[in-house]
């Protein structure tokens, strides 16, 4: 992959490190979306792409540009001011370099200050909008930033926090969480929630998916992880998946 050849663009976190000197702003940022980032680019020989930060202070700057620690967030009033310089300051970007492909993977605020980004884009670039609640946004970050080696890792249990980590993001379900949001599927006939292959899981007599319950209570799409990672999931959660074989 020759380096320089995709663009990202991400939404600037409110989690900061809060060093006192001056960082890189992909080392300050530390937000899900950026240590997904970070452990990416750790592994990588030639990692073709190049960040830009879309901050509500600073507008949109590269992953390498130093700033303090701050807080400022994003609002309509403030995506409103910066629309039009940021688009300008995108075509500027997309005219330096000859880039194949886009990703923007900003949150709801800041989508708004990005509206009319497709006009300074070329017509042959491949854009992925990253869409929808922080797991599947960072769902599909991963899956932009790895292609053909995409595999959305397992769930990890953090018992002494009592919290699941999974696709960069943290969740805590109590067993009883998870069977009221799986019982409140059934009873407003959801699509898809009892449509399953081989594993399952029982409620009330019903059999419900584990892909899809655990999309519903994270936010990922189903086809962005694999049943063995929705089995773990529930599993960590204190919930028992059945295979009707």
């Amino acid at each position: 992959m020759t380096s320089g050849q995709r663009l990202l663009i991400l939404s600037c976190s409110k989690s900061k490190r809060q060093d006192q000197e001056q960082l890189p702003a992909i080392e300050r940022y530390n937000g899900p979306a950026f240590r997904v980032l970070r452990r990416f680019l750790s592994r990588q020989l030639d990692d073709g792409v190049k960040t830009y930060v879309l901050s509500a202070h600073y507008g949109l700057i590269p992953a390498e540009h130093k700033i303090p620690d701050y807080d400022h967030c994003m609002t309509q009033a403030r995506a409103e001011t910066l629309r039009l310089s940021l688009v300008a300051e995108l075509k500027q970007i997309v005219d330096t370099v000859p880039y194949r492909e886009m990703c923007l993977c900003v949150g709801r605020d800041y989508i708004q200050a990005m509206q009319g980004y497709e006009s300074a884009l070329p017509s042959k670039m491949t854009v992925t909008l990253a869409s929808g609640g922080t797991g599947a946004r960072l769902s599909q970050l991963y899956r932009w930033l790895y292609g053909d080696d995409y595999e959305a890792p397992l769930p990890i249990r953090q018992s002494e926090q009592n919290v699941i980590r999974f696709i960069g993001e943290n969740y805590s379900f109590t067993p009883e969480q998870v069977y009221e949001i799986a019982r409140s599927a059934i009873l407003n006939s959801e699509k898809n929630a009892t449509v399953y292959t081989t594993w399952y899981l029982e409620i009330d007599g019903h059999r419900v998916s584990p892909k899809w319950l655990v999309s519903k209570m994270t936010g990922v799409r189903v086809g962005d992880f694999h049943t063995d990672a929705a089995r773990k999931f529930l599993h960590c959660c204190g919930v028992n998946v059945k295979n009707k074989c």
